[in-house]
């Protein structure tokens, strides 16, 4: 039971964190009107702002 309770924050936040980005990325998508250059530009900056953050 002490380790469930332990780990329930972090559940929380990967779930948290599921449906944040879900959700942006249906906004970007309604944003750019399914332009799949637009789709890859917002991927590369995504991935190059998780590597900064990173490294």
């Amino acid at each position: 039971m002490k380790g469930i309770r332990r780990r329930l924050p972090l559940l929380g936040l990967g779930f948290f964190s599921l449906v944040s980005q879900t959700l942006l990325f249906r906004d970007v998508v309604g944003v750019f009107a399914h332009n799949e250059l637009g789709i890859g530009v917002f991927y590369a900056l995504r991935l190059l702002w998780i590597a900064l953050a990173i490294g």
